[in-house]
């Protein structure tokens, strides 16, 4: 496998769809100066609306588009940077 087939986060990637409940920590904004120097991080939640490979530099990368709970707008998130919470699944009525 060379390196321009190598997809970095391909192994997240396989585990998601859309749909799917996923979570990823993200600092916290501040901008006192303590926080600068240790950052608090938190952990966040939201439903994945997008799957994508991209280029970054000269290197694939896996972006997870994702609608954070409680928010309206939907934001990139690396695929190595998230796990999977729960899996939509399709019920017949």
């Amino acid at each position: 496998m060379s390196n321009d087939d190598h997809i970095f986060g391909e192994a997240t990637l396989k585990k998601l769809k859309v749909g799917d409940i996923i979570s990823w920590s993200e600092l916290e904004g501040s901008t006192q100066i303590t926080k600068l120097v240790s950052p608090n991080m938190r952990k966040r939640f939201g439903f994945v609306s997008k799957i994508e490979i991209v280029y970054r530099g000269e290197r694939k990368v896996g972006i997870v588009k994702v609608i954070p709970m409680g928010s309206v707008y939907e934001k990139e998130v690396l695929a190595v940077c998230v796990s999977l919470v729960s899996q939509q699944k399709n019920y017949e009525v």
